[in-house]
């Protein structure tokens, strides 16, 4: 009995560190792979200028490069520059599919709020009663599309989850919509990371839905 009590203590230790190391572990393998990566990106050019490499200057050159963007981004003259290349890019056939949903995603999960592509975050039964999405009203349906509907209906995206970059377009009558009190971005978040988020400040509020 003494051997089986040591046993389950040993076992139950081992796990109990597993627990802890494992994502440990992961999580700094994950992220050495992302700097790597991110690293990687620039690091031939930067062979050709340098002396030498140093570990870390390819992403601290993205980083550069990336501020030095933004900067340009909001500059007058830098911002047309910036317009022109992507109304030329938005013309290269596959590239014009993919790249506006990319952007208008990004500004919706990290831009303005005022110039979100999405109004507000919405909680609707799909794809069965009982069953509960977070979707992103685009707009007010209208046109067309409401006048072959036979309802009053709300334009929504549902994203895909983790990549919300793709997703569907559901017109949904409004009386079964539910708005919630979850800005666009922290939804967004929240779907990206399939729900593992902590959202502790509004749990109160979202507990009030009916």
């Amino acid at each position: 009995m003494a051997n089986n009590g040591w046993f389950l203590w040993l076992r139950r230790t081992f796990v109990a560190g597993v627990l802890v190391l494992a994502p440990l572990a992961i999580t700094i393998w994950i992220l050495w792979l992302l700097f790597e990566k991110l690293d990687a990106i620039l690091k031939p050019w930067l062979l050709k200028v340098l002396p030498f490499y140093v570990p870390g200057s390819g992403l601290i050159a993205l980083l550069l490069l990336v501020l030095l963007t933004g900067i340009a981004a909001k500059n007058y003259f830098g911002h047309k520059i910036l317009s022109f290349w992507q109304r030329l890019f938005e013309k290269i056939p596959i590239f014009n599919k993919i790249y506006p949903s990319v952007k208008q995603i990004g500004e919706a999960v990290l831009g303005d709020s005022q110039k979100d592509m999405f109004r507000d975050a919405v909680l609707m039964e799909y794809p069965q009663p009982d069953s509960w999405v977070i979707g992103f009203i685009t707009q007010d349906t209208r046109g067309l599309m409401q006048r072959e509907l036979p309802e009053d209906c709300y334009s929504i995206f549902l994203p895909t989850t983790p990549n919300p970059t793709s997703g569907f377009l559901l017109f949904i009558p409004k009386r079964k919509v539910k708005r919630i009190p979850l800005t666009v971005p922290d939804a967004m978040r929240l779907i990206i990371a399939a729900g593992s988020l902590s959202l502790d400040e509004i749990d109160d509020d979202l507990t009030q839905l009916e």
